[in-house]
Order: structure tokens, then C-alpha cells, then sequence
């Protein structure tokens, strides 16, 4: 890892989308992901790999042990409860007794995100229901995307660009549509503009999901018919409670007309 990036891998919560915010990457770091629940090791790996980290995936603690040895990665995320002969603190114990590889910082995966499987069995009561279209140019963001979704409990749909999206928000409406800026064919705005402007669809609340925010960005894209925005890289936790937020919002509201019964300015 280069001397001129230090990262802060103390605290669990440093990790992934929370420690991308905060650190600039290079494509020649290692993370070794010590994980052996399988949804979980492709929406961990996954996510990495889109910030271009090289990853390496251990299922048990002593195959961590193993490649901490071999492959000398720059970091471990490490699930430290894994069934199995040796657990996390023992995996932990013993890299840290080798001379060769006591210096690599170790991580312990963030609990929170760890016990999604738990999250998700208590969200899916609420969520099992509600449909997400998914607007996503990038193919491994979407399938994250559609991935961390569907594991808490949403139908899914997925549209390539904006025109997919109008024509599916027109077919299938969905509950919630999570809308990329920047797409080939028809771009964020142009959909929105589109969704609003129609009176089977344009009651349907919008997310942005955009690489570039300022102080008014929130304001913008609401004038141009989103609900609200949300930045990228975002963690889970962040898209879960947009989504909820934007739900909850639509509950409340108990006419037609306290949604925005405006038109928007056609995207120039």
C-alpha cells in the first residue's frame, strides 16, 4: 500500500463504501475478505472490485491464516464468527503471532452490514411487497445494486438506460425508481422528465443516484422532478434509508395533489 495513503482501519465502520468516501485508492491494493456466507462475499467483493481493488476470498479462518501467509494482501476484512474448527479470534491470533505477517491492519467487518441477513429477515416483512427499479448503465453496479435489494427483501427490476426506465415505469410501475444520471440513449433528467409527465407514472418517487454533489444538488434535482438524491459510493445502510424515506413519504401523503403537480423544465 503506498506510503502516501493512510488509512483509517481502526473502527469496524471504516470499510468499503464508508472508507471510499474518506480514502483514494490505487488499483494495485490487496484485500483479503474472510467471509463464508456467499451473498455476502459477492456484495462485498463485488463493491471492491468496482473501486479497483485486487480481492482475495477466504471461506474459513484457517484458510485466512493461509493466504495472509501467501498472498501478503495490504488488508483483511475478517468475519470474526465462522463456524467452523477455527473461528476469526483464533485466525486473528495467530496472524498476529507470525512475524510475517503481524504488521497487516485486520479488520473487522462492520457488524451492521454483517448481520443483514438478520436486518433482512425482519425487513422482508415490509419489504417482500415493494418493488425497485433499478436504472443503471454500469452492468457490475447494477447487479450490486439489484443484489443488496433483493437480499432485504424488494422485487427488483433493472433498466439499462432511461428509455428502459420510462417504458418499464409506464408497464410494471414500480414503487420506487432509483434513477442514474449519466446513461446512453436517454439520460436521468430526459426519464424524469418523461415520468412526470405522465399521469400513470408520475406520482412514482424518484431517487437520483449521482458521482457529483454541491450544497444545492438536493434542491436541483428536485426542481428537475426527483424526490431526493443520494451520492455515490454509497454503503447499504445509506440506500436503505433513502429508499425508506421515500416510501414513508408517499404513505403520508394523502391526496394525489400534495405530490409535485408540476411539470419540470425539459432537460436542456
Amino acid at each position: 500500500m503506498a506510503a502516501s495513503s493512510p488509512m483509517n482501519l481502526n473502527h469496524p465502520k471504516h470499510w468499503s463504501g464508508d472508507l471510499i468516501k474518506e480514502e483514494r485508492f490505487h488499483v494495485n491494493e490487496r484485500v483479503l475478505v474472510v467471509e463464508d456466507n456467499e451473498d455476502l462475499v459477492q456484495l462485498i467483493t463485488r463493491q471492491l472490485r468496482l473501486f479497483s481493488f485486487q480481492v482475495s476470498v477466504a471461506r474459513h479462518s484457517a484458510d485466512a491464516v493461509a493466504m495472509a501467509l501467501s498472498h501478503h494482501p495490504d488488508v483483511i476484512l475478517m468475519d470474526v464468527v465462522i463456524p467452523n474448527k477455527m473461528d476469526g479470534l483464533e485466525a486473528l491470533s495467530q496472524i498476529r503471532a507470525n512475524p510475517k505477517t503481524r504488521g497487516i491492519p485486520i479488520v473487522a467487518l462492520n457488524p451492521e452490514y454483517l448481520q443483514l441477513g438478520e436486518k433482512a429477515a425482519g425487513q422482508k416483512a415490509s419489504t417482500m411487497n415493494l418493488r425497485v427499479l433499478v436504472a443503471e448503465d454500469h452492468p457490475d453496479l447494477l447487479d450490486l445494486l439489484s443484489r443488496q435489494l433483493r437480499f432485504c427483501g424488494y422485487q427488483v427490476e433493472t433498466a439499462k438506460n432511461g428509455a428502459e426506465a420510462v417504458a418499464t415505469a409506464v408497464s410494471d410501475h414500480p414503487d420506487v425508481i432509483l434513477m442514474d444520471i449519466v446513461m446512453p440513449k436517454m439520460d436521468g433528467f430526459e426519464a424524469v422528465f418523461q415520468i412526470r409527465g405522465n399521469p400513470k407514472t408520475r406520482d412514482i418517487p424518484v431517487l437520483a443516484l449521482t458521482a457529483w454533489l454541491s450544497p444545492n444538488s438536493r434542491q436541483n434535482y428536485m426542481a428537475r422532478g426527483f424526490n431526493d438524491c443520494l451520492s455515490k459510493p454509497f454503503t447499504h445502510e445509506d440506500l436503505h434509508r433513502a429508499i425508506d424515506r421515500l416510501l414513508r413519504d408517499t404513505v403520508k401523503r394523502s391526496e394525489p395533489s400534495d405530490l409535485p403537480a408540476y411539470l419540470p423544465d425539459r432537460p436542456n
